[in-house]
């Protein structure tokens, strides 16, 4: 027991800081911090290399969690109001007698960041998340559309969505696939995107 004690005593006794030599100097880990702020979608195994760093990737990943950072996914999606749900109730009694939903082309499009493919960086944990373009990022955007029967239909492009673009989906991709498929006609279901809206592409689908 005396010996237990005497351990115990001469633990409490020991000063701060005179334990194990820490791996990364102050400098490396500022250096680490301002490099991910810069690019928040580098892995530790890219700060590894970047950095010339004398220790492992998981040490640099507790570095990062260490100095305020967490690696974690955009939520892009704003919480509805009042106002969108009752929208969205609105739009779901109009149709919910409808009965020829095996007749309804959906379809939506997506951007995808080749390097990031997760969606994820490492971002400051006591802020919100605010989306930062990285010049050496590249990005495909995918453009399909499903019905009850099967898929329909696939487009990818580099190019930012505009009306133009969206008719030229339409009219070269969308129209060949789903006349195929549907011969006695079909429904079109999109999105509220503005694009979706020009009058280009109101006037295309009303002819």
């Amino acid at each position: 027991m005396r010996t237990c004690y005497r351990l115990k005593k001469r633990r409490a006794q020991r000063k701060k800081g005179t334990g194990k030599r820490p791996i990364l100097s102050r400098g490396q880990k500022i250096a680490i911090r301002n490099t991910i702020r810069r690019n928040p979608f580098l892995t530790p195994e890219d700060l590894l290399c970047r950095l010339n760093l004398p220790c492992s990737k998981e040490t640099v990943r507790k570095v990062l969690i260490e100095i305020g950072f967490k690696y974690r996914k955009e939520s892009t999606q704003e919480p509805l109001d009042e106002e969108d749900r009752c929208s969205r109730l609105a739009f779901c009694i109009d149709w919910m007698n409808f009965t020829l939903w095996e007749y309804v082309i959906f379809s939506d499009e997506i951007g995808v960041w080749l390097n990031d493919q997760t969606g994820r960086g490492w971002f400051s944990s006591a802020s919100p998340f605010k989306p930062k373009e990285v010049i050496s990022r590249e990005k495909l955007n995918i453009w399909a559309s499903i019905s009850m029967l099967r898929k329909v239909t696939i487009h990818v492009y580099r190019e930012n969505l505009n009306q133009y673009v969206y008719h030229r989906i339409l009219s070269r991709y969308l129209l060949p696939a789903a006349s195929q498929l549907y011969l006695n006609g079909f429904f079109f279901q999109q999105d509220n995107l503005s694009v979706h809206k020009a009058r280009l592409i109101d006037d295309f689908l009303n002819s």
